[in-house]
């Protein structure tokens, strides 16, 4: 990824003449970082989702034309359940809450 490509991400600091990302805790507060934010979150919960319910991290197949097909398949699967859950008035949830902290509350 060249200097270029970082800047567009608008997250770059110069550390000893070189560019770094930072962390999304050392953006500042301002709409567009929010923003940013907000849109990174989105990301990764649809990676989490397509990972958890869908095993989108294994392939079964070794042809680059088969694992395309998959992953196509994979974001329609995806979107189809997202549509029935919006039909039947269910809304996304918050943090998951990780197996360690329900055992706590148990």
């Amino acid at each position: 990824m060249g200097p270029d490509n970082l800047k567009t991400l608008g997250v770059v600091q110069q550390v000893h003449g070189r560019p770094i990302l930072l962390l999304s805790t050392q953006l500042p507060e301002t709409q567009e970082a929010k923003v940013r934010c907000q849109r990174r979150a989105g990301i990764k919960a649809t990676i989490s989702q397509g990972v958890r319910a869908f095993a989108l991290r294994r392939s079964r197949y070794t042809s680059i034309e088969k694992t395309h097909l998959q992953h196509v398949l994979t974001v329609l699967a995806v979107n189809v359940v997202r549509l029935v859950a919006w039909w039947d008035g269910e809304h996304p949830g918050g943090t998951r809450v990780s197996r360690f902290a329900q055992l706590r509350v148990a």
